[in-house]
């Protein structure tokens, strides 16, 4: 019924986990209304369970009304999530006073729900947004209405209508309704506002009805909202068409049909501000059957078709719920002939070429768009800063300004863009908050963002700062070479879905790994313990019916299916690289193009990559790295690895030069003569040579990021020139495949050969701790070696992650130090090489280069 009438995405398993949320959760609501009406209620197991149902026919809340008298008719069928309400009730009514936070209900729900079900917070990726933040947001579309064309009506007049589109707790709704982003009532009486909320989450949606219903008990709301439970982005939301009346239902049916038709009214232009805080997955929700028209829409977001691939998986970020949110927003405002779309979204959007096309259209269409950058993202390298949002992404805020739709053939400048990088200004969580108050207050809340011009074509919306010849920088990088133009195929690398069972740094442990994996005398919570215990990262792989598919791919443990592995820069690994096994989980993609391409024995190679560098990393460092074996997804940070091999199989199987006829014509003369995979290497060491200099990663910063496609490389005309860099290039990259036998001296104090719960680092040497006292200390180290990075990785921190209990499963031996010594020489190389590859590259940009036609 709920599914029929309501939300046809609904399934058993999340109608069941919303009833228990809603449920458990009601009495923590429950409890603080208690206490305030105490002692005219007391707060006992019975008052609790009654709240819900007393509640639910209060306030407007009519999906609750339903499910609360299916719950008072049906309570034996509710089995376990009964018993726990119980629990739940008798625990709440034994603890005393008031529970620091639990007013605040926003956090509140935040902190339960990741509580209750982590994984189901992340893959809806809902994060509270701060109230301060809210309240800026709202007094800045505020100013915007007060400002010509639009006549100076306010937010807050009730004549204007407003549509939070994912309102989850009402935080939006709270700070529109009470009066403003100071908080303080506006004077009069209530209006009943054309201010609406919709929500598909059923306990958020609850808790903006009891937000709500609290501050117009205290008499702090000057608006009356209407809040409502919905999919905003199923097709007859988007396209305002009212279904089935509920006049033709009846009893519970009728309840949800009448609700389902007000949130399709709720969303019918003309709507003046679309705005909110829109969930962040990228887990694939609202697609397919019954979300056509989001879709469709969507296309003015994504590049041309002539200009698509098949697995493009720069399409595949414009599938995130935030930007369909986003899309939604601007169409009400584009059908209701102009209007303001404010949103919280990924800070990536404004700079991440998968949003390029993004970013073109709200140019081209819109006439103001305000940019507020607030958190860098927490996984790139860089100096750390405090998030105003409780989650690794960083986090912007989006307000585009469309004063009416253009008519009779006019032409559109482009919007005016403006800027304001809080992530700069404020180090602080509780500097970020006293901005947004501070700003809030002022009479202009968007006068101290500056006007600016994006630079690159791929129109990033932050200025480019620092860069006052940015301009000739970019006129001169777009004369080198493109990649995609020396390569004629590219393949990303290897996603196991599974890396903890596959792969390993030790041959011998990983075969261990597998045999009692496949041992089913062995409990899940013995292989657990033994194997995974302890990791970053765990999977549905490490147990029940997952562990059964793939152990009946184990009965017989294959030896020609181990292979070398590069699994992050300078460290090498082992995969047990069985296709079928990575087909058992979600997320394996083995590339079968790469595993052909790097077979053993073809002594191949190839570049690997990352597109957007600026995603790994704030520094200035390299993102490239050569490998000559099967290359992880990840041996860039963030999954972003792409590699052009010199030999790529064709159609029959066969390997065959992978450079362009373009390329090879152009390196005639420069390259040494030779069969196709000498050629071909050269050219990868010539690369990677040029990618490997401080003084070209320095000289281009901030164009890389600002121009389509992958990287581009200067070529020279001069052959010695050429070759001298080829060759340091191949020096480079034999270090950080292993093959240079240099090692960097280190000295040991205390004993090897134990199993090292974790490393610390202590001035320039590495501790190793175990069960908190040190084992061994490793010094020699130089303090640029230590903090190198690669491909988004500090690679003395990632390889010796690889080298405690949770990851190598035995004991750190002499063996293991070797390697480190090893890997330590081979990055003391790339920072030697530096001022020699600085003269060499400095001679190639000053000197005749070879350009593409």
């Amino acid at each position: 019924m709920f599914r029929t009438r309501l939300d046809e995405t609904l399934t058993v398993k999340t109608f069941s986990s919303a009833v228990a949320q809603i449920l458990v959760f009601s009495l923590v609501g429950a409890r603080e209304a208690l206490l305030a009406e105490y002692p005219r209620r007391a707060v006992t197991p019975d008052n609790l369970l009654r709240y819900f149902s007393t509640a639910s026919t209060r306030a407007g809340l009519r999906p609750f009304r339903v499910l609360s008298s299916i719950v008072a008719s049906a309570k034996s069928a509710l089995g376990p999530i009964s018993s726990a309400w119980s629990e739940a009730a008798l625990l709440l009514a034994w603890i005393q006073g008031r529970v620091p936070g639990l007013e605040d209900y926003h956090k509140a729900y935040e902190e339960f729900h990741g509580a209750y079900d982590p994984r189901e917070k992340i893959d809806f990726g809902v994060y509270a947004t701060p109230r301060e933040l809210a309240g800026f947001m709202v007094k800045g579309c505020d100013w915007i209405l007060s400002r010509p064309p639009f006549g100076g009506v306010s937010l807050h007049s009730g004549r204007v209508k407003i549509v939070d589109p994912g309102c989850g707790t009402g935080t939006f709704l709270e700070r529109i309704a009470g009066g403003g982003a100071a908080g303080s009532p506006v004077a009069g009486e209530v209006a009943y506002a054309k201010v609406f909320g919709i929500e598909i989450l059923p306990v958020p949606y609850a808790l903006a009805h009891m937000r709500l219903d609290t501050l117009r008990h205290q008499g702090n709301l000057v608006l009356e909202p209407r809040i409502l439970m919905g999919n905003s982005l199923s097709d007859p939301v988007v396209g305002g068409a009212l279904g089935v009346s509920s006049g033709r239902a009846t009893g519970h049916e009728a309840i949800l049909a009448a609700e389902f038709e007000d949130v399709v009214r709720a969303a019918q232009v003309p709507i003046t501000v679309v705005l909110g805080n829109p969930p962040v997955s990228d887990m694939g929700f609202n697609m397919g059957r019954g979300f056509r028209r989001i879709e469709s829409a969507l296309e003015d977001f994504r590049p041309p078709s002539k200009l698509r691939k098949s697995r493009m998986n720069l399409l595949k970020p414009l599938q995130n719920d935030c930007v369909k949110f986003l899309r939604w927003g601007c169409l009400k405002v584009e059908e209701s002939n102009g209007g303001i779309a404010a949103f919280v979204l990924p800070a990536s959007i404004l700079t991440d070429r998968s949003y390029a096309y993004l970013r073109q259209y709200l140019r081209r269409e819109y006439d103001g768009i305000y940019v507020l950058n607030i958190d860098r993202d927490q996984r790139q390298r860089g100096e750390g800063r405090e998030s105003l949002f409780a989650t690794q992404q960083g986090r912007a805020v989006l307000i585009v300004v469309k004063h009416r739709i253009r008519t009779g053939g006019a032409e559109s400048h482009g919007a005016r863009l403006f800027y304001y990088g809080l992530v700069d200004e404020a180090r602080t969580r509780a500097a970020k908050v006293e901005w947004l108050l501070q700003e809030s207050r002022a009479e202009e809340p968007l006068g101290k963002f500056s006007e600016f011009q994006p630079v690159g074509d791929l129109v990033p919306f932050v200025p480019a700062s620092g860069r006052v010849n940015l301009r000739a920088a970019m006129d001169q990088y777009e004369r080198f070479w493109p990649l995609e133009r020396m390569f004629t195929s590219r393949v990303s690398g290897v996603k196991t879905g599974c890396t903890g069972l596959l792969v390993h740094t030790d041959r011998e442990r990983l075969l261990a790994l597998l045999r009692d994996y496949a041992n089913e005398g062995i409990s899940d919570d013995a292989l657990r313990t033994r194997f995974f215990q302890g990791q970053v990262k765990s999977g549905p792989y490490q147990h029940g019916s997952v562990r059964v598919r793939i152990a009946s791919h184990l009965e017989r443990i294959r030896p020609e299916l181990f292979r070398v592995y590069a699994l992050r820069p300078f460290v090498r690994g082992v995969i047990y690289y069985d296709p079928a096994i990575m087909g058992e989980v979600s997320g394996g993609r083995p590339r079968p193009e790469l595993a052909q391409a790097f077979a053993p024995r073809t002594r191949n190679i190839g570049l690997a990559v990352a597109q957007t560098p600026s995603q790994l990393t704030e520094e200035t460092t390299s993102f490239a790295a050569v490998v000559s074996s099967l290359a992880d997804n990840d041996l860039v940070s963030r999954g972003n690895a792409y590699i052009f091999p010199v030999l790529f199989p064709d159609e029959s199987g066969g390997l065959v030069d992978n450079l362009t006829p373009e390329i090879r014509d152009a390196l005639t003369g420069l390259a040494e003569s030779g069969n196709l995979l000498d050629r071909g290497s050269e050219a990868v060491f010539y690369c990677y040579g040029i990618m490997s200099s401080d003084f070209y990663l320095q000289r281009f910063r901030g164009v890389i990021d600002r121009t389509s496609g992958f990287a581009r490389i200067p070529i020279t005309e001069d052959r010695e020139l050429f070759r001298s860099i080829a060759e340091e290039g191949r020096r480079l990259a034999g270090a950080a495949l292993g093959r240079d036998g240099r090692q960097v001296v280190l000295r040991i104090e205390g004993t090897l050969n134990v199993e090292v719960e974790r490393f610390r680092f202590e001035d320039l040497s590495v501790v190793a701790m175990v069960g908190g006292t040190e084992a061994f200390r490793i010094s020699g180290f130089s303090r640029q070696a230590l903090d190198y990075v690669a491909n988004g990785y500090p690679v003395i921190q990632e390889w010796l992650k690889r080298k405690t209990r949770p990851y190598l499963h035995r004991q750190f031996e002499e063996g293991d130090l070797r390697e480190l010594r090893q890997v330590a020489g081979a990055i003391q190389a790339h920072i030697n090489a530096q001022p020699h590859l600085a003269r060499l590259v400095e001679r190639v940009l000053t000197g005749r280069l070879v350009s593409p036609s």
